[in-house]
């Protein structure tokens, strides 16, 4: 097998590696939130939206903090990273909220219209976005994985 050039050795990729254990780490701890209130471990939160802290966040924060660490706040893939995340971080906190609190009238709409009917089971998912908190808390959590990932190791 042919030895491949490190320019195109993904698993030296340090970004990469910052951005998928912020992401991790972020989701981990929903997990470990979900399990202190409840008390039984539910691991679909490893893959479920909503929560804290916010995982696409904590991504695209840990990303951009790592590209600006390594290429420098003048680059243009820093300008790159930063407008995608300021992207993510609107949806997250905005659009996809949004459209969890209207999830949540219609489902209590759709109730009180076809109360009693059982072919009306189905319901919208209601929790998608995310609260200022959550999306702190994610952008803080990525901040500090991207900063650690890249200065601290």
């Amino acid at each position: 097998m042919p030895d491949i050039p490190s320019h195109w050795n993904l698993l030296e990729n340090r970004v990469v590696w910052v951005s998928i254990t912020a992401w991790f780490i972020a989701q981990f701890i929903k997990f470990v939130i979900n399990l202190a209130l409840t008390h039984r471990p539910d691991w679909r939160q490893f893959v479920s939206q909503g929560g804290m802290p916010s995982s696409h966040c904590s991504l695209v924060a840990g990303m951009t903090t790592s590209v600006g660490i390594i290429s420098g706040l003048n680059s243009v893939l820093f300008g790159v990273c930063a407008v995608l995340s300021m992207i993510v971080i609107y949806d997250a906190a905005g659009v996809r909220r949004t459209v969890g609190i209207q999830s949540t009238i219609l489902n209590r709409m759709l109730e009180e219209l076809f109360k009693g009917n059982p072919l009306v089971r189905q319901r919208l998912k209601e929790f998608i976005g995310h609260s200022r908190w959550e999306v702190v808390a994610g952008i803080g959590l990525g901040v500090f994985i991207g900063w650690l990932g890249c200065l601290g190791l």
